[in-house]
């Protein structure tokens, strides 16, 4: 599968109207058998497809809504690959995840949080530890005011974690995301001071 064969596939409105499509380039991106090049074109493209097919009634949707089936697996492969060796798929994937999670989180993607966390702990994997950070990052962006309550909480514990272990700030600068986990860690005293959250 060629760059010119993906780009006319998601171009052509008749293929997107298929059962399947995003599944496709979630498999794409996924199989670490491909070119880099390739992977990462689909992972944008996919950033893309979610944000037009995911969610029936948001101001940039267009017919045909993915099937629950296919959101189930796009959702299930984009997590296993978040530990992706190559930076720059790594970040295409976390944009896609981040793009889903707007929608699905925590509802239907309860186990989103965990995995990342999950990752985010596991010293041994370095690609996953970078993977469930950048996420992370890139979701805390995406979140309105009503979801950041509910997920410091959660991170917190963990992202102190992080920074209190004697690579944990070594970890951080490396993953360029230090800047976000300090202002989440922020926002968490913030908001014990104002609200009482704990």
């Amino acid at each position: 599968m060629s760059y010119t064969y993906v780009s006319v596939l998601y171009e052509d409105q008749e293929q997107i109207k298929f059962s399947g499509f995003g599944v496709a380039l979630s498999k794409v991106t996924a199989n670490m058998e491909l070119p880099v090049g390739l992977r990462q074109l689909a992972a944008v493209l996919l950033k893309q497809f979610i944000k037009k097919h995911w969610q029936e009634g948001d101001e940039l949707f267009e017919h045909p809504a993915v099937s629950d089936d296919d959101k189930a697996v796009i959702r299930k492969l984009l997590l296993l690959t978040l530990d992706d060796s190559h930076t720059k798929i790594c970040t295409a994937i976390s944009m896609a995840v981040a793009s889903i999670a707007i929608y699905d989180w925590p509802e239907e993607w309860p186990e989103l949080l965990p995995y990342l966390l999950n990752l985010m702990n596991n010293r041994i994997n370095m690609n996953g530890v970078h993977g469930g950070l950048r996420c992370l990052a890139l979701l805390s962006g995406e979140l309105d005011c009503e979801m950041i309550p509910r997920l410091v909480p959660a991170l917190f514990p963990h992202l102190f974690s992080i920074v209190s272990s004697p690579e944990g700030l070594m970890i951080l600068q490396i993953f360029g995301v230090e800047s976000i986990v300090f202002s989440l860690l922020l926002l968490q005293v913030g908001l014990q001071v104002s609200y009482g959250i704990k």
